[in-house]
């Protein structure tokens, strides 16, 4: 036993030293990073002024922080744990979800009479399918149910949602949760659309008896469904978001929800103990309070039943609410002041599509099919349109098309988006190479590619072997 001790303690050395010995060898390649201009499309010049800086890391253990002055050398700093490496992610919130909450099956511990909508019509099904045989029914949700039911998730910061079903929230423990789920439920009271296609379910029994199989499709090729979800952003203390209220080429009744169609908001609180003895924020919950004040629940603007809410962000002053929107005749941008809830901006970006937004300090950019468009953002909360052009892809498709995410900087006059290239075989992971593109009033100026000795000879089939990058920047010095 002690011989067997003592040759795990020499292996573990032995392994401690040869990681060493890595260490010191990489070490002593950190000053040969180097990064490789490929100008593809303008003149490089257009760039000059920029600094990319790129963190990577191997297998989370070997770490480089390069600093890129374009056109210029690349200069890295190199660290190595023998501890794997972790790094800081932003932590998003989704805010708050509704879906419509209909169940297909059931649960046969549960009496018929409790039993309701589809899962009264499923039970019933079973009960009247032979052993052996598979049971079919035709069903209108607009027979089983007078609104449709509603399910929710919460997250915001600091509130306390547990994701259970309502039936299974105890009374006397989830009391706030029960509270809550009730006045959202009786808030959006939508009904089942009279065009709502039927739906054909199913039971299959095994000879015993036992149920085998469950299904169900729509009896109708092509027939209407309605599907609720959500678009929301928030504060550091109210919670905005809006509903889909299309089926099919029509429209759900939302009359019946306090102040109709529009973006709805409730107040909510941090309920976390900032005072714990270890110095982080921990969740408590006395009486399993979720945080959320369901009667602050209300209607704060009215839309048009035609308008889409494609997505809606709180933009970085804290005072404005962006809003993507669709109304069949364009695809928006809206600006609203969260203070008054007034519109203080429109812009048309297209004649409809889609698009996403990245927002920065002092601008943001709505991309929109293979265009996107720039505005800037003043002191006094006033965005105004600087510029509408084309991705690089629309110049050349050998050309990368930019990310929704992809590091930026605007100086006023000039804009610089910088993202990360994938590996060519597949183009379906990252490496350390990046692109850049430089554009101004007239459109873009510059394209170019940047080869990173970090990246040499992918890995496609072993991701770890493979130094992946873990954050990229770009700005225009000074």
């Amino acid at each position: 036993m002690k011989k067997l001790l003592a040759l795990l303690l020499a292996l573990l050395i032995l392994a401690a030293v040869a990681l060493c010995m890595i260490g010191a060898k990489v070490s002593e390649e950190k000053d040969r990073v180097t990064v490789t201009e490929q100008a593809l499309y303008g003149d490089p010049a257009a760039a000059a002024g920029a600094t990319v800086t790129q963190t990577a890391h191997l297998d989370s253990h070997l770490l480089w922080n390069t600093v890129y002055p374009v056109g210029g050398k690349a200069s890295s700093e190199y660290g190595f744990s023998m501890r794997e490496l972790t790094f800081e992610r932003n932590v998003s919130h989704h805010g708050i979800r509704l879906y419509d909450h209909i169940r297909y099956g059931y649960d046969l511990k549960k009496p018929l009479e409790e039993c309701t909508g589809l899962e009264r019509a499923y039970r019933e099904l079973y009960d009247a399918t032979a052993p052996g045989t598979k049971g079919t029914k035709t069903v209108r949700l607009q027979d089983l149910y007078d609104y449709y039911p509603i399910r929710m998730d919460i997250d915001l910061p600091g509130t306390l949602w547990h994701g259970i079903d309502y039936e299974d929230l105890a009374e006397d423990d989830f009391i706030n949760q029960r509270t809550v789920w009730d006045k959202f439920s009786e808030f959006f009271r939508i009904p089942i659309p009279d065009s709502l296609s039927p739906i054909e379910i199913s039971v299959t029994k095994s000879e015993s008896g036992q149920e085998i199989g469950i299904g169900s499709h729509a009896a109708v090729k092509d027939g209407e469904h309605y599907s609720l979800y959500t678009n929301a952003a928030y504060t550091a203390d109210a919670c905005y978001f809006t509903i889909n209220n299309r089926v099919g080429d029509g429209y759900v009744d939302t009359s019946l929800i306090p102040g109709g169609y529009g973006i709805y908001r409730f107040r909510y609180t941090d309920v976390r103990d900032e005072t714990n003895t270890s110095g982080t924020a921990t969740i408590f919950h006395p009486g399993f309070q979720t945080g959320v004040d369901a009667d602050s629940l209300t209607t704060v603007y009215p839309l048009e039943e035609r308008v889409q809410v494609q997505s809606m962000e709180v933009d970085p002053t804290g005072t404005k609410l962006l809003l993507v929107t669709e109304d069949g005749t364009g695809l928006y941008l809206l600006v609203l002041d969260l203070a008054t809830m007034t519109e203080q901006h429109r812009f048309r970006l297209s004649d409809g599509g889609f698009a996403s937004l990245n927002h920065q300090e002092d601008f943001v950019i709505a991309f929109h099919g293979v265009s996107f468009s720039l505005f800037s953002l003043d002191g006094q909360g006033v965005y105004t349109h600087v510029l509408t052009a084309d991705q690089p892809s629309a110049t050349d498709e050998s050309f990368a098309h930019i990310n929704t995410f992809a590091a930026m900087d605007f100086d006023g006059e000039r804009l610089i988006m910088a993202d990360v290239l994938p590996e060519s075989q597949y183009r379906t992971m990252e490496t350390c190479n990046f692109c850049l593109a430089v554009y101004d009033s007239d459109g873009l100026q510059y394209y170019g590619e940047y080869l990173s000795s970090l990246a040499t000879h992918p890995d496609t089939s072993h991701y770890s072997y493979n130094c992946i990058p873990q954050k990229l920047t770009v700005s225009w010095d000074g």
